[in-house]
């Protein structure tokens, strides 16, 4: 959600503005350990909650986990565009250490390509061509 907002340019609110509901990690390139928050009817967050604890989840001294996922969401738009920018640099590339290649595609490879156009978030998609060994990759 996070990705797609900061990709847009837009509010996660307005992404989500049909939605019956939502979840969201913390994890997940916000820079928190781990957590995650569900929005929704009181009636599926409950029940959400039921099923959790039934299922052996729970957390004791969470306010640690609670600090770092809002630090992540005060600092998420910045952190992903880095992300995205990272990824873009990756696929691309940008000359290397002495001349060399920084990128995918600035190598140049019979066997291993990328569709620019599609490089929009942090994620890099790398079609491999032909039948090779990891050595020979």
């Amino acid at each position: 959600l996070m990705n797609a907002a900061v990709a847009q340019g837009v509010e996660p609110a307005q992404i989500t503005q049909h939605c019956d509901s939502v979840s969201l990690c913390f994890s997940k390139g916000l820079g928190a350990p781990a957590g995650a928050v569900l929005a929704g009817r009181r009636e599926l967050v409950s029940e959400a909650w039921r099923v959790r604890k039934l299922l052996g989840g729970g957390l004791r001294q969470a306010g640690v986990l609670a600090a770092a996922a809002r630090l992540g969401l005060q600092q998420a738009e910045a952190t992903l565009r880095r992300d995205h920018h990272n990824a873009r640099r990756f696929a691309e590339g940008t000359s290397g250490p002495l001349g060399t290649p920084g990128g995918i595609q600035e190598l140049n490879s019979p066997v291993c390509s990328i569709n620019l156009t599609a490089v929009e978030t942090n994620m890099v998609m790398v079609t491999v061509t032909g039948r090779l060994s990891p050595a020979e990759l």
